[in-house]
């Protein structure tokens, strides 16, 4: 179990140094409003269902916890 923690943390850390620099485009572009904003604006009248996925997949990726006491 614990070979497989280390290969996962290997395998995370590998991903995040390679698109290290998609993500900081990524992340600055969702931090502007008016870019998201015309992100949305860009699927017309998609895009209220666009928001609503995100705010899905928002909830999601948050509801990943860290700890669980049962462990």
């Amino acid at each position: 179990m614990k070979k497989q923690n280390v290969f996962l943390l290997i395998a995370i850390v590998s991903i995040m140094i390679w698109y290290r620099q998609p993500l900081v485009d990524f992340v600055g572009t969702i931090s502007d409003q008016q870019a998201v904003s015309a992100y949305l604006q860009s699927y017309g009248s998609l895009g209220p269902i666009v928001l609503f996925s995100l705010r899905v997949a928002q909830f999601l990726v948050a509801f990943i916890h860290g700890y669980s006491p049962m462990d």
